[in-house]
């Protein structure tokens, strides 16, 4: 009987550790994506680039709300909740991969230096898959002083990201590290806190 409660136990410690993990991932990925997504978000309101970073992604992701009949672009201001989903839906992904595949290499490390693995792989996805995916496929777009779109037709040479973000300005590199970083130190921070067995564990003890 006494072996049986052991494997038991066993069972619902490796049960209680893979919910603490997945756990970790899921409100990983949501803190990680506010803080890449403020950092992104006040970069392009001080003028330092003009990427829109969950817009983008969702007219990459087919938005039907950005897009009209002839597949113009309508609303360039609109917040576009299909890229804030698809953001989480990448960025649930990246923390996973993080989870299974680095973490456990680099669990030894302090946190910081984890956060900053993750953020130099996030920025690394950003810079040479995003930004030439969004350049190559999402058409530039000329605002009126109402921010109503004039022209949604880019000139053959002209893009809205590219390699690095370049053609959105050339802060637009430094902005995605800054906010990768930010993303990979939340992920890091707030996994590593979750999938604790410690800090669940009550202050008496």
């Amino acid at each position: 009987m006494s072996a049986l409660a052991t494997r038991v136990r066993a069972a619902l410690a490796v049960v209680a550790a893979a919910a603490r993990a997945a756990l970790g991932v899921v409100v990983g990925a949501g803190l990680a994506t506010v803080a890449f997504l403020l950092v992104m978000s006040q970069a392009q309101e001080r003028g330092y680039t003009s990427l829109r970073f969950s817009h983008a992604l969702g007219m990459l992701a087919g938005d039907p709300g950005l897009t009209g009949p002839d597949g113009a672009t309508l609303l360039v201001e609109r917040i576009s909740f299909r890229g804030l989903y698809v953001s989480l839906l990448l960025a649930t992904a990246l923390v996973a991969a993080y989870a299974l595949l680095l973490e456990p290499r680099v669990r030894g490390r302090r946190w910081p230096l984890r956060g900053a693995c993750l953020g130099l792989v996030a920025f690394l996805l950003a810079g040479l898959v995003y930004g030439p995916l969004v350049g190559a496929r999402v058409p530039a777009v000329e605002l009126g002083p109402a921010g109503v779109l004039v022209n949604s037709v880019a000139p053959a040479d002209e893009d809205v990201a590219g390699l690095l973000g370049l053609d959105a300005g050339r802060g637009t590199p430094v902005a995605l590290a800054l906010a990768s970083l930010a993303f990979g130190l939340a992920a890091a921070r707030v996994y590593a806190l979750i999938r604790s067995r410690e800090w669940w564990a009550s202050p008496e003890g």
